[in-house]
């Protein structure tokens, strides 16, 4: 199971905040992943002329693109949050790739962003109130922190993804300490860490039922690694050719396969007859997880023998000649201490979020937060009274006996 990505940061950092340790530190766990699958560069699109502007349209200033911002977009408490000081935590959003956007997404993504720098807000408050106020020296002693618990393979990803962005780890820690919305966010997290993370406590009992209940989540599923020569009957991936195309494509899989079956070497007619993208590495595709795969295909190679070779199999991309190298059965992975970590993250990521929102709901309320609707949205109706409950009327007292 990949450790859960869910964290905290996700709910609260703004659209200004370009970068953070936790983000980077997330790529690197990515990059890893990537580096453990082969995976084949797909086809380059064509672009549709009809979905390029035309040269001659006058793209819309900032101004008119937001002019249903209202101003301010929002109040808490005494405090007003301008129209001009939010665009500006947008950061440099191009004025043509938000005219371009349809303008009940656009609202909807601007809300979003409304509703975030909101909660930002209040949380940054609390974290004030609290006596942790953002500043360059606790952004540092947060980033050193956390930078000597990164283990050392880790490390080394997280250096190649900043190389890759023509960074260092000093590059980093110089946005931690001139970034104002990275020390706010870190004055936060470690509000957060103090006075919600640190009183979650999850036992060994509600791991077991995690891992009972979520079993699929461990299985890893079975895997084939092949190598595989492609004849398409057509030029469009997926898309089958006429009777013609088909009939040629599968004499000459079949023609292929013969001489294949008389010795000659797989991957040199891979690398010079097949046409998949695999062809440059003579037809390897590497280790592929079923689901992976297309049906046809991983059925057919799961049922071979290491080494074997299949006969011809049509798939929606063609007829393909699959070589298996290497095939592993379905496993579970067993609850181990690593996996009794992941799980235990994950359940406390699950109840922080939950805490977070009701905290952050339970504020807005106290210090009153106003979010005024857009210019022309309709305010939200409100729900209708409901009728007052009528009385039943007493009965009659009792006649009194003679």
């Amino acid at each position: 199971m990949k450790k859960s990505m869910i964290h905290y940061r996700t709910i609260l950092a703004s659209a200004a905040v370009a970068l953070s340790f936790t983000a980077l530190t997330a790529a690197c766990d990515q990059a890893q992943e990537k580096v453990k699958t082969a995976k084949i560069a797909p086809a380059q699109e064509k672009k549709d002329p009809a979905l390029i502007p035309a040269a001659t349209a006058k793209t819309k200033s900032l101004d008119e693109i937001l002019s249903f911002l209202p101003d301010p977009v929002a109040i808490i408490g005494t405090k007003k949050i301008s129209k001009a000081e939010f665009i500006k935590k947008l950061g440099n959003v191009p004025a043509e790739f938000l005219s371009q956007m349809p303008k009940n997404l656009l609202e909807q993504q601007f809300k979003m962003a409304i509703d975030t720098l909101v909660n930002e807000q209040l949380l940054l408050i609390s974290a004030e109130k609290a006596g942790i106020k953002p500043s360059a020296a606790l952004a540092i002693a947060e980033f050193d922190k956390k930078l000597k618990a990164i283990p050392p393979a880790q490390m080394e990803v997280l250096k190649k993804e900043l190389a890759k962005q023509g960074k260092t780890i000093d590059d980093l820690k110089k946005e931690f300490t001139t970034n104002a919305e990275i020390m706010n966010m870190t004055a936060i997290n470690l509000w957060v860490e103090k006075n919600l993370k640190s009183k979650i406590k999850v036992t060994d009992a509600q791991i077991a039922k995690y891992y009972k209940d979520s079993a699929a989540k461990f299985t890893q599923p079975r895997t084939v690694t092949t190598s595989h020569i492609l004849i398409s009957a057509s030029d469009t991936p997926g898309k089958p050719g006429t009777p013609e195309q088909e009939k040629a494509a599968k004499a000459k899989a079949e023609s292929l396969l013969a001489q294949i079956k008389k010795g000659a070497d797989f991957g040199m007619i891979a690398e010079k007859e097949s046409k998949c993208g695999s062809a440059k590495a003579k037809g390897m595709l590497g280790e592929m997880a079923q689901g992976q795969l297309v049906p046809e295909y991983f059925d057919a190679a799961f049922a071979l023998n290491a080494g074997g070779i299949s006969n011809v199999v049509k798939s929606p991309f063609g007829y393909h000649i699959i070589k298996l190298h290497a095939k592993k059965e379905a496993t579970v992975l067993p609850l181990d201490a690593k996996l009794k970590a992941a799980i235990k993250e994950d359940l406390i990521a699950q109840a922080l979020e939950k805490q977070l929102k009701s905290y952050i709901e339970q504020q807005k309320k106290v210090l009153k937060v106003v979010i005024p609707p857009f210019i022309g949205e309709k305010p939200a109706a409100k729900p209708a009274a409901k009728p007052a409950a009528k009385v039943a009327p007493k009965k009659a007292e009792a006649v009194k006996a003679k």
